[in-house]
């Protein structure tokens, strides 16, 4: 009998015996204590696997002498037969067996991973050491090397500012190249590189308006062409490139309001000032790769007028008559007022065009540029671009000046006579024979024989005092006399 038929039978009697004055209740429901009793003490888990060695059991037999039980991890049969041989033992027995067997393989094989999960973490935490220390070095490298950039470009600067040709601009300029290469390498592998910032979350796209009235954007890119000038005359045709057909880019045309040469009013320029100069070049199936621009150091805007400075549209045999040119073109800026040979520089490399521009903004560092620009002469600047496209300019100079020693004339035609003097002429002025007397002689030594001694004579013992031209003139005369004898 449970306990609630229990108590119901019990209301049941004390109704009979008329000691209960209410009727029992319809439903009868015991209470239990037991969430009222003192919780039990919790028990130790069992723990279903083994970590260390010593956790595991033996796998030889063990005597217990406490409880002289013994154990062993294999079942083996004590039971000998009259006959001498062991009882084979059961079914069950060999199974236990063969489960033993089985664990003991696969402890082997757990134990293999785990010495070998040991080794990996070990490597792992060895490596990870190293990167990290191997980090913090590259870090200090990179620390070292941004120190070192920094104050070579304080002394590069200064050197510009005071004695730009110094010996030591070249060398400080070639290890700023290299120690700034040295952090692109770096810093491209990105050993320091900062995270990556996650993507922007896309705009919700709007509608396009509907109206009549024209775009913004439409407006703003129409291109309005210049005006063009109506003063013409005589220009500086002599060393400005052949023109082109065409206009330029809206780029250019908006870049044109900022330049600088309006500064500068055009000397002599009365003809319409010539477009850039086009220089056609055969198709290079290279020209699409991309360069090696530097993003930090944009090319100025180019003048919205000429004239432009370029070698591409003469032959390789003019060149050296263009760089007199540019020299006329600098000398004639100088006299401008409120101008400088700094200023005069920089209008002047603004208006390289194809190889000149090439070579200027994208050949030349940001120091070489500065350097160029503050240029204490014009020869100076005239002798850096000398160097670069004809080569050194003292080599020439010496090759000039033997080829005027070198030449000789032997006819007495005047057909002769004038192209060796046109020759010696050009000569005489580019080695600066105005400033060595001996040239003179030298320039009679390389006449006829037969006209020498008249030549020599007219001129007399001043020759200090005579010109080329005089001379020249002298050699007319002699070669007349002689026809007329």
């Amino acid at each position: 009998m449970t306990k609630d038929h229990y108590l119901k039978r019990c209301f049941e009697i004390l109704a009979e015996e008329g000691l209960l004055k209410c009727p029992p209740p319809p439903t009868i429901c015991s209470c239990s204590l037991e969430a009222y009793q003192t919780p039990a003490a919790p028990t130790t888990p069992l723990s279903c696997c083994m970590l260390q060695p010593e956790d595991f059991p033996p796998l030889e037999t063990v005597c217990n002498s406490t409880s002289r039980v013994t154990a062993s991890p294999y079942v083996r049969q004590t039971v000998v037969h009259s006959t001498g041989n062991l009882q084979p033992i059961s079914p069950s027995e060999e199974v236990l067996n063969w489960q033993t067997s089985n664990v003991v393989v696969q402890n082997n094989y757990l134990k293999n991973i785990d010495g070998k999960l040991n080794q990996a973490l070990k490597k792992n935490d060895h490596l990870a050491s190293s990167v990290s220390s191997f980090r913090q070095e590259a870090q200090q490298m990179h620390d070292d090397l941004l120190r070192r950039i920094s104050k070579l470009d304080k002394e590069l600067n200064f050197l510009i500012e005071t004695n730009p040709s110094s010996p030591l601009f070249n060398e400080k300029e070639r290890e700023i190249r290299l120690l700034r290469r040295q952090v692109e390498e770096i810093e491209r592998h990105r050993i320091l590189q900062p995270p990556v910032p996650p993507p922007e979350p896309p705009k919700p796209s709007r509608r396009p308006a509907s109206s009549s009235l024209p775009s913004t954007s439409s407006s703003q890119t129409s291109f309005v062409p210049p005006p063009e000038p109506k003063d013409k005359g005589p220009a500086f045709q002599q060393f400005m490139a052949t023109p082109a057909s065409g206009s330029f880019s809206d780029e250019e045309d908006s870049l044109s309001t900022t330049s600088s040469s309006l500064s500068f009013p055009q000397i002599l320029m009365n003809d319409p000032p010539p477009m850039e100069p086009k220089v056609e070049h055969p198709e290079d199936p290279f020209d699409d790769a991309p360069s090696d621009l530097n993003p930090d150091q944009p090319a100025p805007p180019r003048p919205p007028t000429g004239p432009w400075f370029t070698f591409d549209d003469i032959p390789a045999r003019k060149w050296r008559s263009r760089m007199l040119e540019f020299n006329a073109w600098l000398a004639a800026q100088m006299p401008i007022p409120y101008t400088s040979l700094k200023k005069v520089l920089a209008e002047f490399s603004s208006r390289f065009t194809a190889s000149l521009r090439e070579w200027f903004f994208n050949g030349l560092s940001e120091y070489q540029q500065k350097q160029f620009l503050a240029s204490a002469t014009i020869s100076t600047a005239l002798v850096t671009t000398h160097n670069q496209f004809l080569g050194n300019y003292q080599l020439i100079f010496q090759q000039r000046k033997q080829e005027f020693f070198d030449r000789k004339c032997c006819s007495l035609k005047f057909r002769d006579l004038e192209r060796h003097y046109q020759r010696m002429n050009h000569l005489y002025h580019e080695i600066g024979g105005f400033k060595d007397d001996n040239l003179k002689l030298t320039f009679i030594a390389s006449l006829p024989q037969l006209i020498q001694p008249e030549v020599q004579r007219m001129c007399g013992t001043d020759i200090a005092n005579l010109k080329l031209g005089e001379i020249w003139q002298f050699t007319l005369t002699a070669v007349d006399r002689m026809c007329e004898q």
